[in-house]
């Protein structure tokens, strides 16, 4: 009973202060912020506030469609005015921000389409500027909205597998998004989070992982879960515990990211985090919370319930200068328990026992590299043909770098294999990575890339930059790489087009590239044109198609089309017909 009666004072003084600090922000220029819906419908989520995506937090909330289909009406949640509206192929797709009085900023994704007027702005916009993709801030009183005022309809534009609404709710003078389930934007929850399994990782005494070991955990009811044993044996003088698990919310099959995990040792937390609000420089640091080796090879999801040593992230408490990994003494139990909640407070917790094996302790195998680098230390790493730039904040822990390269030059590539590997990791900044090149013409150096090799059907390309006697490109992980010559034109291939498109409301392609782009300097770019004039294509990065719907001015009779595409290496190809309308 003491114990209920701490847990829920605890949940009443944390609401208390994080409600006390959203009274705060809303009463600035003396103006509650008291936010409708943007739908109409009941609110059902496919995604949570910070839940884990594969690069980044989620900075928002995904909101279903009525009926799984586009064209739901987005009404804007308070009265303000519109401060930005994005227009891309991918992310956010089609965008509107509306900054509100109280300094908070509603961010509305993924529209199929925008109301009038805004609509009417962004095409005189594209035409004015030739281009699809747009990032517009109109002046504070050009586009002022009222509450309710219906924004658009409910699409799948940009990076979306499915018709829903993404928003957010910022903070307009620090852009950080918040919780907006702090709003009243509640669905209905009355299910605890889902414990999927624990992982212990075994480090030396000096902190070096070197190996670890996954065990399934199974409910007992009531948010209860346990392992199969509840001693953990462990190999080690110190060990790290992983958390691998999810929530979910009633009336939705979809699994969503936890708020909170506590883990204490022996009854006292020496781990916490909690994701109520963030800024986007910390999303990106996803890759310090994760462990990326997992979710590269199966695309688990455990989470760190230890902080590596250059983490960034501002989400955790308690934790003062503690890591959190745990040393084990001979013959000695520690008892561990792990509680994650979701918003509403709902619970789950596992408990178990890890000790130190007393016979014997493993030895690590021998790590197999040529070079140590420390966080907060530059590093230039020259090896033959390659040389790495690490800056002093490029990496997130203690890194044992093995740069090789193979023997010899494989066609099609004109340089060795860059091997930098040593397990599976992201890089916490970008690294510059600088190949050697030899008896490579003027023309074709102009077109030659630093590519990914083996990580899939096609290679990846970072680009690449003249640098006196190499290629220069920056990198984000671990890989084998190569220089390559790209002379191939982007391919440009018909959906619907014909030579009459007579009752035709639009003309669509599919544009596509040898390579994949690893980075959005060097992706396709495209210029449409009916009789020489440019037009509007919208581009759907995920389908790889760009469409023109026809304007109603356009003049019966023949028509010419002309697409002209371009790789990041301004490789050419060029679509040309006539056609009826």
């Amino acid at each position: 009973i003491y114990l209920m009666k701490l847990k829920c004072i605890y949940h009443i003084l944390w609401s208390y202060f994080f409600l006390t600090i959203l009274s705060n922000f809303a009463l600035q220029g003396q103006t509650v912020f008291n936010p409708r819906s943007p739908i109409n419908h009941p609110i059902l989520l496919s995604g949570s506030f910070g839940e884990l995506r594969a690069t980044h937090f989620h900075a928002g909330i995904d909101i279903k469609s009525k009926n799984g289909v586009a064209g739901d009406p987005i009404y804007s949640i308070e009265e303000g005015y519109v401060s930005r509206i994005v227009v891309r192929a991918d992310g956010y797709g089609n965008a509107i921000y509306v900054s509100h009085p109280g300094s908070f900023t509603s961010v509305y994704g993924h529209f199929e389409e925008f109301s009038s007027p805004f609509s009417d702005f962004v095409k005189q916009t594209q035409y004015k500027l030739k281009s699809f993709e747009l990032e517009i801030e109109p002046e504070p009183g050009q586009f002022p909205v009222t509450k309710g005022q219906l924004l658009g309809k409910m699409g799948n534009s940009g990076t979306s597998f499915g018709p829903h609404l993404h928003f957010e709710i910022r903070n307009t003078k620090t852009d950080r998004p918040i919780n907006p389930l702090f709003y009243g934007f509640r669905p209905p929850d009355k299910r605890p989070p889902v414990i999927s399994g624990i992982k212990i990782t075994q480090f030396t005494t000096d902190s070096i992982e070197y190996s670890s070991q996954k065990f399934s955990a199974s409910s007992n009811g009531n948010g209860k879960y346990k392992l199969k044993a509840d001693t953990l044996i462990v190999d080690a003088e110190k060990i790290g515990i992983e958390f691998n698990g999810y929530d979910q919310m009633d009336g939705v099959y979809n699994k969503h990211g936890i708020v909170e995990l506590i883990m204490k040792i022996n009854g006292e937390i020496v781990y916490q985090y909690r994701v109520d609000s963030f800024s986007f420089e910390e999303a990106r640091h996803i890759y310090a919370h994760v462990n990326y080796t997992s979710f590269f090879q199966d695309k688990s999801k455990y989470q760190h319930c230890y902080i590596l040593p250059a983490d960034p992230l501002k989400i955790y408490r308690n934790s003062g200068e503690k890591s959190a990994l745990i040393s084990l003494k001979k013959y000695e139990k520690q008892l561990i328990e792990i509680i994650v909640r979701d918003f509403n407070n709902n619970e789950s917790n596992i408990r178990f026992w890890v000790k130190r094996n007393s016979k014997t302790i493993a030895k690590p195998s021998p790590l197999i590299y040529n070079y140590i680098l420390d966080p907060g230390k530059p590093a230039l790493v020259n090896d033959q043909s390659a040389i790495l730039y690490f800056s002093d904040s490029a990496i997130y822990s203690r890194m044992f770098l093995h740069l090789t390269q193979s023997n010899s030059i494989e066609k099609p590539y004109k340089s060795p294999f860059i091997f930098i590997n040593n397990g599976f990791k992201i890089f916490k900044e970008k690294v510059d990575l600088f190949i050697k090149y030899d008896s490579l013409s003027p023309e074709k150096l102009l077109k030659t890339v630093v590519v990914e090799c083996g990580s899939g059907s096609r290679l990846n390309s970072y680009g690449g930059d003249i640098f006196d006697t190499y290629i220069h490109a920056k990198i984000n992980r671990f890989g084998t790489y190569a220089l390559f010559v790209d002379t191939i034109p982007p391919e440009i291939k018909s959906k619907n087009f014909k030579s009459d498109m007579t009752g035709q409301q639009s003309v669509s392609f599919i544009i596509d590239d040898n390579l994949e782009s690893e980075n959005r300097s060097n992706e396709l770019r495209y210029y449409g044109y009916i009789d020489d004039q440019w037009v509007l294509f919208e581009y759907d990065k995920k389908s790889k198609t760009i469409t023109h719907h026809f304007e109603k001015i356009l003049d019966k009779g023949t028509h010419t089309l002309k697409i002209e595409l371009r790789d990041g290496k301004n490789n050419l190809k060029v679509f040309k017909d006539k056609f009826i309308k």
